[in-house]
């Protein structure tokens, strides 16, 4: 979405990405890990995660602002910008800001509902309620692929 909005984004990692997702996140991203040395970025967004501790070293320091957006209950909140939501995923909250800013094509409409599905255990959670399938629902209707 940032980059369909025009905007320079790196994917910060500490992980490899599976080829299966290629698809989905573009194939230069995948089975890659990218931490950056000395990169000053304007905003950080950190994204379902609850503790700076679970993601890479200095994060809070290679931004001039940090956006968190979590959906898990009861973490002390983090970062510039803390928006929590309880929602069974934090796909879903980030399909609404999505919403308010750009067209969800089948691009975004893919990472959505993998990130609803994956946050969900393929909506077997104790978790998983209307609203989590309401969203996957219109995220099929604009193209999502289930597979």
């Amino acid at each position: 979405t940032l980059l369909k909005l025009g905007k320079s984004v790196d994917i910060i990692l500490q992980n490899k990405i599976s080829q299966g997702y290629s698809k989905i996140i573009g194939g230069h991203r995948v089975n890659k890990t990218f931490i950056p040395n000395r990169k000053n970025y304007d905003l950080v967004i950190l994204v379902d995660c609850s503790d700076l501790d679970r993601t890479v070293d200095n994060l809070k320091s290679m931004g001039k602002f940090m956006v968190v957006i979590d959906h898990h209950y009861g973490c002390d909140p983090i970062g510039d910008i803390y928006l929590y939501e309880r929602a069974a995923s934090t796909g879903i909250i980030i399909y609404k800001i999505i919403k308010k800013m750009i067209a969800i094509d089948k691009d975004i409409a893919n990472a959505l509902y993998l990130t609803i599905r994956s946050d969900t255990g393929s909506f077997k959670n104790g978790s998983t309620d209307a609203k989590a399938h309401e969203v996957t629902g219109d995220l099929l209707i604009r193209g999502a692929d289930v597979q």
